[in-house]
């Protein structure tokens, strides 16, 4: 156990699994590396992959949620703001 009381893992799992729901269809998985285990984050439906190590993790437990969402908002209403500029 680790001092904040929950499970450790001193070495690399074999973690993966599929969420879903109408907006979205993205697979987690752990992938060990040099610099050890990180969190591969797949988007299914594109194939865009992107990776975070455990300070990362950390991070966002810190980050407001307010402020997390202006990132995938703007992603969302990217190409919509250009079409209806172009009209």
């Amino acid at each position: 156990m680790s001092a904040g009381g929950g499970p450790t893992t001193s070495g690399p799992s074999d973690i993966s699994f599929v969420l879903r729901n109408e907006f979205a269809n993205i697979r987690v998985s752990t992938e060990a590396g040099q610099c050890g285990v990180r969190l591969k984050i797949t988007d299914l439906e594109t194939g865009s992959s992107t990776y975070l190590d455990l300070l990362e993790l950390a991070g966002l437990c810190e980050w407001p949620e307010e402020e997390r969402l202006i990132p995938v908002q703007g992603h969302l209403y990217a190409e919509h703001t250009e079409r209806e500029v172009g009209r």
